[in-house]
């Protein structure tokens, strides 16, 4: 807190974490390798619950909905699943395996998610199923965003340029 000088420690334990603020900023969302994610009070330090994600240890990356009421944790090794954050109950697992990068839309009803095998795929977030998936041609995708307005996703991976997507039909604007 900079504001007051003063600093809160988070006890995450060893190993490489990826990591995310809630939009409101009271919590983070911390994941490593490994096969739990963590959610933990800014204000505190404190860890507020752990999100049991899949037997399969993988590096696991956390991302908060644009409301802040759903957790995605990707699971490099594994599928990706999706978490109610008030209570920690498992919303729906993904049917796809091996994720790298995610990003929910500006609206938080679709999850764009980024594949080990360089495929990219938009899940419903309200039904867990598959909306659209397309395959790239990188050999990896390791990252995903979306446009402020929704319209368009951007695609970075090994041995492919930044793509720009139409985020409606997935079609290649760049």
């Amino acid at each position: 807190d900079l504001k007051n000088a003063t600093e809160v420690k988070l006890g995450t334990g060893p190993g490489q974490q990826l990591l995310q603020f809630s939009p409101d900023g009271k919590l983070i969302a911390t994941g490593t390798y490994g096969t739990r994610a963590s959610l933990w009070s800014t204000a505190t330090g404190e860890r507020i619950r752990q999100f049991e994600v899949d037997p399969h240890e993988g590096a696991l990356t956390p991302v908060f909905s644009p409301d802040g009421k759903t957790l995605a944790v990707g699971n490099r090794n594994s599928m990706t699943h999706l978490f109610d954050v008030a209570s920690g109950r498992l919303l729906h697992s993904l049917d796809r395996r091996m994720s790298q990068g995610l990003s929910f839309d500006p609206t938080g009803a679709t999850l764009a998610v980024a594949y080990v095998n360089g495929s990219l795929g938009l899940w419903d977030v309200a039904t867990g199923k598959l909306k659209n998936s397309i395959q790239s041609a990188a050999d990896e995708l390791y990252s995903v965003n979306w446009s402020p307005d929704g319209s368009v996703l951007v695609t970075g991976g090994n041995h492919a340029q930044v793509t720009l997507w139409n985020s409606g039909d997935l079609s290649i604007l760049c």
